[in-house]
């Protein structure tokens, strides 16, 4: 027995209706970006949620959140991923961003007779780095500069951070300005 319909039924333009066929029939977009199209078409068309699950391999309630999605948010949010809370961030972008810049920079270049870092080799450095921050006593406005790692501008709090994921210390550039963080972070 089909379950009722309790919302409203899907409206389309000529022109979406139009994108979306052309989305499901698509071989070279990404699955799940095709099986949304074609579910919505198939309820745009009048069927069940039970037979357009039936049709296309997947649960009643797939095909529910994705009309859902459709009446809510409108195509583009029932074609696409919607933001998911997931799991808070471990390290603060400033610490993601020293150690990146400590990756990048080349091995040789700080006294090691690498020529590309291994990873056994970055993280010694890093808790080199970390540990010689810490004996020497730095504050968050103290840059700390060894003479294996020139670089200029890293706190011993930033340092601090890579490993006990402390939030608040900021990186900073020899002049004081915040350093940029790497493009996928957060924006603070």
């Amino acid at each position: 027995m089909p379950f009722p319909r309790r919302r409203d039924a899907l409206r389309f333009t000529e022109a979406e209706r139009r994108r979306l066929v052309s989305i499901s029939k698509s071989r070279s977009d990404e699955k799940r970006r095709t099986l949304r199209a074609a579910i919505l078409l198939d309820s745009l068309s009048g069927q069940s949620d039970e037979t357009i699950a039936r049709q296309h391999h997947v649960s009643r309630g797939t095909v529910v959140l994705c009309i859902r999605k459709c009446l809510e948010f409108g195509l583009e949010a029932a074609l696409g991923e919607l933001p998911r809370p997931g799991k808070p961030r471990q390290l603060p972008d400033d610490a993601i961003a020293w150690v990146l810049h400590c990756a990048c920079q080349k091995p040789k270049e700080l006294g090691y007779s690498y020529e590309l870092w291994t990873y056994k080799l970055l993280i010694t450095h890093v808790h080199q780095q970390l540990r010689h921050s810490r004996a020497s006593g730095t504050t968050e406005a103290e840059p700390v500069q060894t003479a294996q790692d020139p670089a200029q501008g890293r706190t011993a709090a930033a340092q601090d951070s890579v490993l006990r994921g402390v939030p608040g210390s900021r990186l900073r550039a020899q002049n004081g300005t915040r350093a940029a963080c790497l493009q996928g972070g957060r924006n603070r």
